[in-house]
C-alpha cells in the first residue's frame, strides 16, 4: 500500500507539472498582454512547447503560424471593453488566457466644410463611442483650435487635414483625415462697364462669368436677378452685382 500511493503522488506531480508549463506568448517571445486596442492587424501568437493548437476569438491558421485579429474578434459585438478568451492545447493539457479588447476610437467627421470659396472653413468630428479623448489635428498652423474636435481656420489652397485622436482611459490611438477643397471665386464681367446717361435712352447690360446674379439695390431695372436687364437711369448710378458660378 506505501508503494502504490508514493506511485500515485509521483504521477500527479507530473501532470501539475505540464500544465504549469504551458503559455500563450507574441511571435517575438513577449508575454501575451492582457488589453488589445481594436485593430485590424496581423498578430502572430506561439503556444509552448510547440505542437499544439490554439483556437479562441479572433483566431485563425494561417501559412504554419496563428494569427489574432482584434477587430475580427469583435464583429458580432458592439457592447466595450470585450473580453476575449484563448485557449492552447497541447499533448493532452490546455490553458485559457483571457484577454481584453478596448473600444474602438473612431471618428465621423460629419457637418464639416469639404468646400470654401473664401478660404474659411470649419472642421469637425463626433466619436463612435463616447469617453475622453485628446485630438491634435495636423496640419496645425492653419487652425484656430488644432487641440479641438471641432476647429476653424483659413487657406488659401486646397488642403489635406488628419485628426489624430487618443483615448485617455486605454491609450489606443485612432485617425480620421478629410479634405477642404478651394473652390474658384466667380469672375465677372458687366459690359458696358461704364456708360454716359442719355436722357429715355436704355442701356442692355451683359454679365457674363457666372451662371446666375443679382443686382443688388438697382433700381430703373426691367429684371434684377437676370444676366442681361435693361436699365433704364434716370441720373447717375453704381450698381452691385453679385454672381455665383458652378460652384
Amino acid at each position: 500500500m506505501k508503494y502504490c500511493l508514493i506511485v500515485w503522488l509521483l504521477l500527479s506531480g507530473f501532470i501539475s507539472f505540464g500544465q504549469n508549463n504551458l503559455s500563450i506568448v507574441l511571435e517575438d517571445g513577449h508575454s501575451l498582454p492582457s488589453k488589445f486596442c481594436y485593430a485590424d492587424s496581423q498578430i502572430v501568437l506561439i503556444g509552448m512547447p510547440a505542437g499544439g493548437s490554439l483556437a479562441g476569438c479572433g483566431v485563425v491558421f494561417e501559412q504554419g503560424k496563428w494569427i489574432f485579429n482584434a477587430k475580427v474578434a469583435t464583429e458580432q459585438t458592439t457592447v466595450f471593453p470585450h473580453v476575449c478568451a484563448l485557449t492552447y492545447t497541447v499533448n493532452g493539457a490546455s490553458i485559457q488566457k483571457s484577454i481584453l479588447i478596448q473600444k474602438p476610437v473612431v471618428a465621423f467627421t460629419q457637418d464639416s466644410d469639404t468646400t470654401t470659396c473664401d478660404g474659411h472653413f470649419n472642421l469637425g468630428v463626433e466619436m463612435l463611442y463616447a469617453g475622453a479623448y485628446t485630438y491634435a489635428w495636423e496640419p496645425s498652423n492653419v487652425l484656430e483650435f488644432p487641440e479641438r474636435a471641432e476647429t476653424n481656420g483659413f487657406i488659401n489652397s486646397t488642403q489635406n487635414f488628419t485628426l489624430n485622436i487618443r483615448d485617455e482611459s486605454s491609450g489606443c490611438f485612432g485617425s480620421a483625415a478629410l479634405t477642404v477643397e478651394v473652390l474658384p471665386k466667380p469672375n465677372i464681367t458687366v459690359t458696358p462697364k461704364d456708360t454716359t446717361v442719355v436722357a429715355r435712352t436704355p442701356i442692355q447690360y451683359q454679365v457674363t462669368g457666372v451662371v446666375k446674379c443679382w443686382w443688388h439695390e438697382a433700381p430703373w431695372l426691367d429684371e434684377r436677378g437676370i444676366l442681361d436687364p435693361i436699365a433704364y437711369p434716370r441720373e447717375s448710378i453704381s450698381y452691385t452685382i453679385i454672381g455665383w458660378n458652378d460652384y
